[in-house]
């Protein structure tokens, strides 16, 4: 049996969006509904946060240094050292994502909204492992780690009645497990 622990109890309410940097060996992820923007450092503990003018969905890293964010109005570039959006352009209207990663074997991870687990399905669509955590809400598995090793799960708080969240007092927390097989590197956006 796989057991996951949380590695940063961020308290999110609605976790989403992890991306692994492999030159930074850090963790990029966002919180929804608290427009924030995290990046998690495994090696110190380290959870630095940006706010974001809207609910933010997913990012990338950029080449050219910053990140692409995907915000309520589209995507937008983002600077680090200021905290602006810029260049503001609509890239593409989602009206809906699920969190997912693929492994080196070419097997998708699916983080199951109150489905209390992450799931890894072959390429036919079949379950082949589930992997029990203990929160109703994970939102979206990314491999990291040195040989990407790793999964980093987000997960939500948001909804959850008093008597859930006394139930499940890491709802929002960001946790971790090695599931046995490595992942790939996410790819910088080059714009």
């Amino acid at each position: 049996m796989i057991n996951a622990t949380c590695v940063l109890d961020a308290k999110s309410l609605l976790g989403e969006g992890p991306l692994w940097d492999v030159g930074e060996q850090r963790l990029y992820w966002v919180d929804i509904k608290r427009r924030l923007i995290h990046r998690s450092d495994p090696a110190t503990g380290e959870d630095r946060t940006w706010s974001t003018p809207e609910d933010i969905g997913s990012l990338a890293v950029r080449e050219q240094g910053g990140l692409l964010v995907a915000l309520k109005s589209g995507f937008h570039f983002y600077n680090l050292e200021t905290g602006r959006i810029h260049n503001r352009r609509v890239f593409i209207e989602v009206s809906r994502s699920d969190g997912a990663t693929v492994d080196s074997e070419g097997f998708v991870w699916l983080a199951l909204w109150d489905g209390w687990r992450v799931v890894r399905y072959d390429p036919a669509g079949i379950v082949h492992q589930s992997v029990k955590l203990p929160i109703r809400r994970p939102t979206c598995p990314m491999f990291g780690g040195s040989s990407f090793e790793i999964i980093y799960v987000t997960s939500a708080s948001f909804g959850l009645s008093d008597q859930e969240l006394k139930e499940q007092p890491l709802a929002g927390g960001l946790f971790a497990f090695e599931p046995g097989v490595s992942g790939l590197p996410e790819m910088r956006f080059k714009g």
